[in-house]
């Protein structure tokens, strides 16, 4: 298991695991978000990690590349010390596909310490 509370596959690309630590593969991934979203739509992410300027930097950058003119929503919560931020994300996609390859990319920049 990474630190992002994902699990590298066979191909080192990180994949969320479920409650329970099972791990979903792509397509049942795609399923499930087909069952609770409607697409093209917003389905949101949730990334916590230390905050710092970098790493909200980073997030602003990746968010930028990987949404492209779809557009994106963000909140941040603070950790009641202020070290960490929950940073919830409702993404624009296409499809589910495109969902679970977005999420991917989120989770794999450094510094994320877990992934909803």
């Amino acid at each position: 298991m990474t630190g992002n509370g994902a699990v590298p596959d066979d191909h080192g690309q990180s994949a969320p695991t479920s409650i329970g630590g099972d791990v979903l593969n792509e397509s049942e991934q795609i399923a499930a978000l087909e069952l609770g979203y409607e697409f093209p739509g917003y389905v949101p992410v949730v990334v916590v990690a230390h905050r710092t300027e970098v790493f909200e930097t980073m997030l602003a950058a990746r968010l930028a590349d990987v949404q492209g003119a779809d557009p994106y929503r963000r909140t941040d919560r603070l950790s009641r010390d202020g070290n960490y931020a929950a940073y919830r994300i409702e993404i624009f996609v296409p499809n589910a596909r495109e969902a679970v390859a977005r999420r991917a990319a989120i989770a794999a920049l450094p510094g994320v310490k877990l992934m909803l």
